[in-house]
Order: structure tokens, then C-alpha cells, then sequence
């Protein structure tokens, strides 16, 4: 945990809910390891006030949550696209 960054690091970040909140956990995906844990919507890591049980059970959860993207096959979707590009 803590200060062990390295600038060309594989970071994901996934939403995970966690007794009626939710938490974005930033996974550095190469080590399987928590980057951060960050009440959603805010820039503020929580990790250093975090039990270790509940970082654990987090990281199974966004390790889960990304390896499920990864396997998805990718379509795109051509209609959200062109409504992004127009801006609605």
C-alpha cells in the first residue's frame, strides 16, 4: 500500500459497493494490488483509515470486476458514439 507507485504502472479503477456506499478502488492490475480507495465521487483515499480485511475484500471485488471487462468482447456502439460527438 501507500507510496509504492511507479509512473508506468497498469491502473484500473472500478466502483465497488460496500455496506450501502460506494468506493472507487484504484488496482494496480500487474501486482493485483490497491492503489487507493476513494469514497465515489470524491479525491479523497481512504486507505490509511481502512481495516485490511475490508481493503482485501474490495480488492477480490474490483479484481473480479475488471478481469469480467477484460473477457467481454467489445462492440461499439455506434449510436452512443454519434451522441457523443453531437453532445447529447
Amino acid at each position: 500500500m501507500g507510496n509504492r507507485r511507479s509512473k508506468m504502472r497498469d491502473i484500473e479503477f472500478v466502483t465497488v459497493e460496500y455496506e450501502g456506499a460506494s468506493y472507487d478502488v484504484c488496482v494496480a492490475t500487474e501486482v493485483e494490488d490497491i492503489e487507493g480507495v476513494y469514497v465515489a465521487k470524491a479525491d479523497t483515499d481512504i486507505t490509511p483509515v481502512m481495516r485490511e480485511s475490508v481493503m482485501d475484500w474490495m480488492l477480490e471485488k474490483a479484481v473480479e470486476e475488471i478481469e469480467q471487462i477484460r473477457s467481454e468482447p467489445v462492440f461499439m456502439d455506434m449510436g452512443r458514439c454519434e451522441r457523443e460527438i453531437e453532445g447529447y
